[in-house]
């Protein structure tokens, strides 16, 4: 019983994807003119689908103009503090020299613990 059940379904398989290729031979939407099986045989040209073709787009531009009375500006700021904000942005960065010498002088934190060899060759971590 179980082998007719597999033969039948082995069967009904393989005959739903012939019945497709049939489909597309007989005119259906993917026929080629190489042929098939059901053609004769024979080699078939590929078919590579084409890109759609779109009209060009179109942006739409506006042109936007004023004067400098219409300039507003986005935050307002006193003469004095305007006047301090132009020194600090014309200061002159420092050089790599300088960062490094002002690095070198900085006093770090010191470590509180230390790696020393003992007299067998491994580390040991002591307290400093």
């Amino acid at each position: 019983m179980k082998k007719i059940l597999a033969l039948a379904v082995f069967v009904i398989g393989f005959s739903a994807s012939a019945h497709a290729q049939a489909m597309s031979l007989n005119g259906g939407a993917a026929s080629n003119n190489g042929g098939g099986a059901a053609m004769g045989g024979g080699l078939s040209k590929p078919i590579f689908p084409s890109m759609p073709i779109n009209p060009p787009t179109h942006f739409n531009v506006s042109a936007t103009s004023g004067t400098d009375a219409d300039f507003e500006p986005s935050s307002f700021l006193t003469f004095e503090e305007a006047v301090a904000a132009g020194r600090a942005a014309q200061t002159k960065p420092q050089t790599i020299v300088e960062a490094a010498a002002e690095n070198k002088s900085t006093d770090r934190p010191k470590a509180k613990f230390e790696l020393v060899q003992d007299d067998n060759g491994k580390a040991v971590i002591t307290r400093r």
